[in-house]
């Protein structure tokens, strides 16, 4: 992100004072950034977000969402603060795993992203688009595939290190 994205983010959350969220993933695509269905158009300076992310760790609780939307047919990093009009995020309830953390489908209904607003400075992730983008968020959204088989390890009583696999 932009240095005023840092600077008004970053701080807090390293204190724990505020809570973030990454929103990829969705129902129809899973993590694949190139089958996602959510978008952002244009409305003169600012942007409008429609569609929705699923089984997002901490969307309920979190102070500011990264959510990755098709914008123009290129993958952009968007940030959506708790409270816009028409972003919502819903705890998903009676999970069959992963209960310890909350988990949640992040909704955007026409929510207006304002360009020139006064905080954030922007709330596009301007370093972020194109065939990179694909890339990095492939490989962000593989973490979890690795982490499962070494979790089951060391649930057996084998903690010698991660299993490698895809």
């Amino acid at each position: 992100g932009t240095e005023a994205q840092k600077q008004r983010w970053l701080p807090e959350m390293a204190k724990g004072e505020v809570v973030g969220c990454f929103g990829l993933t969705e129902a129809g695509s899973g993590s694949d950034p190139g089958s996602m269905a959510t978008t952002a158009r244009r409305d003169g300076e600012d942007f409008v977000l429609n569609g929705s992310k699923m089984w997002i760790t901490n969307g309920s609780v979190a102070d500011v969402a990264v959510v990755w939307a098709k914008l123009d047919g290129e993958v952009r990093g968007f940030l959506v603060e708790k409270g816009m009009s028409g972003f919502s995020a819903t705890s998903i309830k009676n999970k069959f795993s992963l209960r310890a953390s909350d988990t949640s489908e992040l909704a955007f209904d026409n929510v207006v992203l304002v360009q020139k607003c006064r905080q954030p400075a922007q709330l596009v992730l301007a370093e972020f688009a194109g065939p990179h983008v694909l890339i990095h968020t492939r490989l962000v959204a593989k973490v979890p595939r690795g982490l499962g088989p070494h979790a089951i390890e060391v649930g057996q009583g084998n903690d010698d290190g991660p299993v490698v696999g895809d």
